[in-house]
């Protein structure tokens, strides 16, 4: 009679790129390699654990113009961030597809998937009291360890980036509105202090402290955010636009016990509102959403050999014929994201995967 062969577990792996770019497998760190194989990983991280395109993949890792033997130098920077990958002890990572590369492994965590879905639960459960929603929201905010894909660089990656940032600052927003309407102002107050000395010019935040000061019984902080911010404004877009800021200020000069009711803290529809997340299209000027040859992208195909060094030009055909040339979709990966805010609520619709509405706190509208 024979043995069973045993097989062992697969080590626990983190894929931690709210910040800078970090492996750990085991609990132990794991060197990524050149930046070539970090924009690769962020990219396929993006979508996790959906499978990116050949060609969006490409398109993360070289700026436009993308060199004439991409393809294949795209195979070697993915086959030598595999093999680093098995070499930690991970398995079947990075499996190509007919649909595109994915990361593969059970067994992992992506701080970029968890602040996602922190985000969703946050959005998608109307169910959720004020100090549930805060909690998923300040769960998602404390993933990150600074700047997201910090020390990379690319038009893909700084257009990610942006998209990150303003989907973390959109839940820092709903937050401290949450934390103020809770009446927890210790945690929102410094919070928000911290955030206009980043965003010296952003009404929503202005809008916030504000009433965090005025509810704390701290007036004269609360006047002196309305000053900072106008000078602010009128001095860098030369134009009147804080009128919702303005009459807030002048319901506080009148003391006006409006103010302490839940329902103030909706910032008015249709008011100007800047800072909180531009509106409009956060696109990184790369075009990854389109499917500009799509026959290319139809089977990943072989992987070749030997390995040469992928800066290197290489004169060889194209190693990786497509044996299907019928255009098929290419699976994409984030671009950007809309933000429009109506009232207090930050209604994100993000390409990860596919259109998610993020919705906090307030009345949704309509």
């Amino acid at each position: 009679m024979g043995e069973i062969t045993r097989i062992p577990a697969e080590p626990h792996a983190e894929f931690l790129f709210l910040g800078v770019p970090e492996i750990r497998i085991g609990g132990s760190p794991v060197p990524i390699g050149p930046a070539q194989e970090k924009r690769l990983l962020a990219a396929v991280l993006s979508e996790h654990p959906n499978p990116v395109g050949r060609s969006a993949l490409i398109r993360a890792i070289w700026d436009p113009p993308e060199p004439e033997d991409a393809v294949e130098n795209f195979h070697h920077i993915a086959r030598r961030l595999r093999r680093r990958l098995e070499n930690a002890g991970l398995r079947s990572v990075l499996p190509s597809e007919s649909g595109g590369y994915r990361l593969g492994t059970a067994e992992a965590t992506v701080d970029l998937q968890r602040f996602h879905a922190l985000l969703a639960r946050a959005a998608r459960s109307p169910e959720l009291g004020d100090a549930e929603r805060a909690g998923l929201l300040e769960a998602a905010l404390g993933l990150f360890r600074g700047e997201p894909l910090a020390g990379l660089d690319g038009q893909w990656i700084d257009g990610y980036r942006y998209l990150l940032q303003e989907e973390r600052h959109a839940a820092e927003i709903a937050f401290n509105e949450a934390a103020i309407r809770l009446g927890d102002l210790g945690t929102a107050i410094p919070r928000l202090e911290a955030r206009l000395r980043e965003r010296p010019g952003d009404e929503w935040l202005a809008w916030l402290g504000m009433h965090a000061f005025y509810r704390a019984g701290r007036k004269d902080d609360a006047q002196n955010v309305y000053h900072r911010v106008r000078r602010h404004l009128d001095t860098t877009i030369a134009t009147e636009s804080h009128r919702a800021l303005t009459e807030l200020y002048e319901l506080m000069l009148r003391g006006d016990d409006r103010l302490l009711e839940g329902s103030a803290l909706v910032f008015p529809a249709g008011r100007s509102i800047r800072g909180a997340g531009a509106r409009g299209s956060f696109g990184t000027g790369a075009g990854f959403g389109a499917r500009e040859d799509p026959a290319r992208d139809s089977d990943p195909g072989p992987e070749p050999e030997p390995e040469p060094d992928p800066t290197h030009k290489q004169s060889n055909p194209d190693p990786d014929p497509d044996p299907d040339p019928s255009p098929k979709p290419e699976p994409g990966i984030a671009t950007g994201a809309t933000f429009s805010q109506t009232n207090i609520g930050t209604n994100v619709h993000a390409s990860q995967g596919g259109v998610q509405n993020f919705y906090f706190g307030g009345k949704e509208p309509s």
